[in-house]
């Protein structure tokens, strides 16, 4: 059952937690970078307090398998049709899957049951992936570009810097987990709902036979509702987690030359993060994307460079 649950939480802990607001913070981590300025497929390092990895996140797996067992306990109401979270999808008080906030409101909950009972190593591979180093998006509140990670023993990590126009952004480090307010719980499921339907599906019954077939067309003639839960249960995870924890830092993208036109007539004094000497230098970078200093050698200045 949902042997692939280990990799639900993977691409699902930032989503729609990095950046939603300090507020809901419950604590503060200790955050450096180095460096502070750079070009896009640069690695950021980063650096977070182990004290406040330990004082505000959750490390230990028998409690991170606790927290996702008590979000079905409490909220869930143990998976029976009882319950103030149950009762704001079903009226009726009976599981009839009449639309696709109320399937949402089950694949969450079965999601979140195959973490909590480590199916197939699921909560084992999930909480390295809590720990979460990304950039982010001030505006939309989304990450940016691929995850990074930070270690909880540690604190050490990296990201990449993604391909993004040059200016300041927000490099966040942060521990996440399920949150246990119904109001949240409601607002993350009615947005998997809305994520079910945008799918295409001809219902959203899941127990029927038009569902079970749409998923062999979407996924293959083999497939069932447990590998569709495979499939996109990140999804319906992430809108369900919350902060635990939180460290923001800047990160400047630097501005860079893309064509030697832009070196040339004194254009290379453009870049000063760059460390040009002159044009050949800004040049060169244009003809092999090495800035001076790196680590790849010598930044030549050939005549032709200079001439250019």
């Amino acid at each position: 059952m949902l042997k692939q649950l280990r990799y639900i939480v993977t691409a699902a802990l930032v989503i729609s937690v990095t950046m939603a607001g300090t507020a809901t913070a419950q604590g503060t981590l200790g955050f450096t970078i180095d460096p502070t300025q750079g070009l896009p497929g640069s690695t950021v390092s980063g650096q977070v307090n182990p004290e406040d990895i330990a004082a505000h996140c959750v490390t230990d797996l028998a409690q991170f398998q606790a927290r996702f067992q008590a979000l079905i306990d409490g909220p869930f109401a143990g998976g029976a049709a009882s319950g103030d979270l149950f009762s704001r999808f079903f009226p009726g008080g009976e599981f009839v899957f009449e639309n696709c906030d109320q399937a949402a409101y089950s694949l969450t909950g079965i999601t979140a049951i195959g973490i909590a009972l480590n199916v197939g190593g699921a909560a084992e591979t999930a909480l390295p992936q809590t720990f979460v180093m990304t950039f982010a998006d001030l505006a939309t509140q989304q990450p940016l570009g691929p995850l990074g990670h930070f270690d909880p023993v540690t604190g050490m990590g990296s990201v990449v810097v993604p391909n993004l126009a040059p200016g300041s952004y927000p490099v966040v480090a942060t521990c996440v987990g399920p949150t246990l307010n119904l109001d949240m719980l409601e607002a993350g499921i009615r947005a998997n709902g809305a994520f079910l339907e945008s799918l295409g599906p001809p219902t959203c019954d899941i127990n029927s036979p038009e569902f079970a077939q749409f998923v062999q067309q979407l996924l293959g003639p083999d497939a069932d509702l447990f590998a569709f839960l495979n499939a996109f249960g990140p999804t319906f995870i992430q809108n369900i987690v919350t902060f635990d924890a939180l460290g923001v830092q800047s990160f400047t993208v630097l501005a860079q030359p893309m064509t030697k036109n832009d070196c040339k007539k004194g254009g290379w004094k453009q870049f000063p993060g760059l460390g040009f000497k002159n044009q050949g230098s800004c040049i060169k970078f244009v003809n092999t994307h090495e800035a001076p200093g790196s680590p790849s050698g010598a930044f030549l200045e050939g005549p032709a460079n200079l001439l250019d």
